[in-house]
């Protein structure tokens, strides 16, 4: 909901590409040591002193470029950290729980749903090599009894969904050079030097997912930095300074978790339309309570939506204390009108009267956008809010 519009100096970004250039390029040099042939070539073109400059440096539009290149020309890299993207092409239907694997019925249905399986499995690898999939398809020959092809069938979904669980026994299945090019992006070595610079530089005071938790820092305290693109599954974006996001626990940590956040409002990189956003309900004709309003949180874009629906804005804009602040607009608004001094071209007048400051960014406004839409709904104008 809130746009960063970061703005990064020269100094500091030279200051940063040189610590971090300095770290990773022996890590990655010995990560790739003994590999040869097309995937050095490939690992050379985007991870050379220049491709990291790049990573490290890019907007947030020319980051989603650079990692679908990166996983198309390393498609390896893809399937070890990001499944669902490797396996988006793979339109395979494994469900079998409406069957009744004790019936004969039921164990004909789940042996057919197995070959068919198969046979898109196998069409799948024979253009995109897949070492997952050859596990798969090795144990699932091996599966006869019903229970066991259901049992690969789940293990299947969980691969193609990108949901199965990065553990040891996973991460054993792949080559080592993956692990050390992940851990040669260390984030926490970087934020220890680096995070305070960061977070005055992006100079956010509420979390821009929800523009409702507070994330001010103060001398003992800095948010957390959030991964627009989580590292779990982009981990040559760890350390992109278009990548950071800071926000609030409970946008981070309670709904965002590890999302890949494709198809999302990115507000390191969107802005929001000069649209209504938020639409208002409550009793007409009489006065009301904060318990008898509504908040609705509008359809004005598929990636706001999807947003609005991962972070619960519209559970979020119906708390109590939310709807209060419509409530005292609504009253500081009609007490204007009785006096006949509703003045809303001028800022200031705004600012006194009606306490909502539109001189201010929205990163340092808790709830701007609410705000003005609230307003602009009661005083039916049509007030815009500041980057």
């Amino acid at each position: 909901m809130i746009y960063l519009d970061t703005q990064i100096t020269d100094e500091f970004l030279e200051r940063y590409l040189t610590f971090c250039l300095a770290y990773m390029r022996p890590k990655l040099n010995a990560a790739f040591d003994g590999l040869t042939g097309e995937l050095r070539d490939k690992l050379n073109l985007y991870f050379d002193d220049t491709g990291l400059r790049l990573l490290l440096s890019s907007n947030a539009s020319v980051l989603k470029v650079a990692f679908e290149e990166i996983f198309e020309g390393i498609p390896i890299l893809a399937e070890r950290f990001n499944p669902k993207h490797f396996f988006n092409s793979l339109k395979v239907d494994t469900e079998c729980k409406h069957l009744n694997l004790r019936t004969t019925e039921g164990k004909q249905a789940i042996a057919n749903i197995k070959i068919n399986v198969l046979t898109k499995v196998n069409d799948f690898i024979t253009n995109k090599p897949s070492i997952l999939l050859a596990e798969f398809i090795e144990e699932m020959n091996q599966a006869n009894k019903a229970s066991e092809i259901k049992a690969q069938l789940v293990k299947l979904t969980s691969i193609v969904n990108g949901t199965i669980q990065a553990n040891v026994h996973f991460k054993e299945k792949f080559p080592n050079w993956l692990e050390y090019l992940s851990r040669s992006f260390n984030y926490d070595h970087v934020i220890a030097n680096f995070g305070v610079e960061i977070v005055s530089l992006i100079d956010l005071h509420y979390c821009p997912y929800c523009a409702d938790e507070v994330i001010e820092p103060f001398e003992r305290y800095r948010p957390a930095i959030d991964h627009y693109y989580p590292k779990s599954k982009f981990p040559f974006l760890a350390l992109s300074l278009h990548n950071f996001v800071p926000a609030g626990d409970r946008c981070n940590s309670r709904f965002k978790k590890n999302n890949d956040m494709i198809g999302y409002f990115n507000p390191a990189h969107d802005e929001l339309p000069n649209k209504i956003l938020f639409d208002f309900e409550y009793p007409l004709g009489r006065d009301f309570l904060e318990e008898e309003i509504k908040v609705i949180v509008k359809n004005i874009s598929d990636n706001l939506h999807a947003n609005s629906i991962l972070f619960a804005l519209e559970d979020v804009y119906n708390k109590i204390g939310i709807k209060k602040e419509f409530k005292l607009l609504y009253e500081r608004v009609n007490y204007q009108k009785s006096l006949g001094s509703l003045f809303l071209d001028d800022p200031q007048q705004i600012r006194l009267h009606l306490d909502v400051d539109l001189t201010l960014s929205q990163k340092k406004v808790r709830y701007q956008k609410f705000l003005v839409d609230s307003l602009n709904f009661l005083a039916n104008c049509n007030l815009v809010i500041k980057r």
